[in-house]
């Protein structure tokens, strides 16, 4: 101990001086193994740093720049792309819902066609009320108008035949009701009533079954 005089203190101080300058040749050489660290690690992804320069051109790391954006705005597409494919099939969902509770599939008990529809949309329905009339095709009535001397000669089940205007064809049928003049009754169930001038005269309709094996007078209402 200096103090005992076993050291001067000009010894302690010159041995504290080379403890400092050692102890930043430390600090040193540990920056520089940090430095050599990174430059290695830049190495490896094609990055070579100098002391005071780097070696990869500018357009060489703005090209990577550019790439590395591109594979973000890849990702952010498909994304994208997954979220609007969602929401079409939410909306397909929504609209099959929506139709579901607007409509209803109406069983008729036979085929035809949709001759008058007797409600309008949004409009409230009541159990038991007609919707739609349908023209059963399968069963074709031809009706005629005839003078009373005619009317008397007929009777229910008498055989006719039928011949459309125009038309050369000659078709079998059978007298199946009579009326007499106003016979507007009738016609309740027909898609078709009489007209006025057709009531002024005694009434008759006609079974022609041959008709409704015609494709062109299948389902001729109204001829």
């Amino acid at each position: 101990m200096n103090n005992r005089g076993v050291q001067t203190a000009a010894n302690l101080d010159r041995a504290r001086a080379n403890f400092d300058v050692a102890q930043q040749d430390v600090e040193s050489a540990q920056q520089r193994v940090n430095y050599f660290e990174t430059e290695l690690a830049s190495a490896r992804t094609g990055v070579f740093i100098g002391e005071s320069y780097n070696d990869a051109p500018f357009s060489t790391q703005r090209i990577r720049e550019l790439d590395q954006r591109l594979a973000e705005l890849n990702v952010d597409e498909q994304q994208i792309k997954g979220r609007i494919a969602q929401f079409d099939r939410q909306i397909d969902a929504e609209r099959l819902r929506v139709n579901r509770l607007t409509s209803a599939t109406l069983n008729a008990r036979v085929p035809g066609l949709v001759w008058d529809m007797l409600v309008d949309d949004g409009e409230y329905a009541r159990r038991g009320q007609d919707l739609v009339k349908i023209v059963d095709c399968n069963n074709l009535v031809v009706t005629a108008g005839v003078s009373e001397p005619l009317y008397y000669n007929l009777s229910v089940g008498a055989a006719v035949q039928f011949r459309l205007f125009g038309d050369d064809r000659i078709f079998d049928g059978t007298v199946a009701r009579l009326g007499r003049a106003g016979a507007s009754p009738l016609y309740a169930n027909l898609a078709l009533g009489p007209s006025p001038q057709h009531l002024q005269r005694f009434d008759v309709s006609v079974t022609v079954p041959g008709l409704a094996q015609q494709p062109d007078l299948g389902c001729a209402i109204g001829r």
